[in-house]
């Protein structure tokens, strides 16, 4: 499971087109991280879920690094902190 920081005050800042362009951003972002087999769905709001089946402890970490790293990586083009 993972939610973005500060989802609402983006949204609120930026309007609600860029907080959806944003919510599809950090999808791909998630989409492009994960193995053939996992699943990703977004949960609420600002909450994605990620199904990784039949994964030990290791790769799963792993599978969750790539995607902090991915979403971290997502240029802010909002011109706000």
């Amino acid at each position: 499971m993972l939610d973005l920081d500060r989802f609402k005050g983006y949204n609120d800042r930026n309007g609600h087109p860029a907080g959806d362009e944003l919510l599809v951003a950090v999808s791909r972002a998630i989409e492009s991280c994960i193995r053939q087999g996992d699943r990703a769905y977004r949960y609420g709001g600002d909450e994605f879920a990620v199904i990784l089946p039949d994964s030990a402890r290791q790769p799963a970490e792993e599978v969750s690094r790539r995607i902090r790293a991915a979403v971290e990586a997502i240029p802010d083009d909002s011109g706000g902190p």
